[in-house]
């Protein structure tokens, strides 16, 4: 499985971006330019279970807090197309963070969240 391309928006840390990922991504920066904020995020969509989620994201993570903070990603393997996103949203006392994630997939035949080898759960997104 091959990451194809990383958007992030409204993150605290990070200036919103899309990446368009060739055969090989690196990264390189200075010191405080965002580098391990870009892996957590990638982590926060494809590695972290139901339980780390709820933990690891706070209020902090959200830039604006009227605005959703979205972390999209696709995935391609074997010509099979998987888009997987999630989504962070502040209550309206501003504390209390919803997340979730979902994944929706461009390929035909093949079905369920196993086929991608990714441990997670799904969770709904709350508007």
């Amino acid at each position: 499985m091959r990451l194809t391309s990383l958007s992030i928006a409204n993150h605290s840390r990070v200036t919103d971006f899309r990446i368009d990922v060739r055969r090989h991504l690196v990264l390189v920066g200075t010191n405080e330019s965002g580098k391990s904020s870009i892996l957590r995020c990638l982590d926060l969509v494809l590695g972290k279970s139901t339980a780390d989620l709820y933990a690891t994201v706070t209020a902090a993570d959200i830039r604006e807090p009227q605005l959703p903070f979205t972390i999209a990603v696709e995935l391609e393997n074997d010509g099979m197309h998987t888009c997987m996103r999630f989504e962070a949203a502040l209550d309206a006392d501003g504390e209390t963070v919803h997340n979730g994630r979902r994944w929706t997939r461009r390929d035909r035949g093949r079905s369920g969240a196993n086929r991608l080898g990714v441990p997670f759960r799904f969770l709904p997104v709350e508007p």
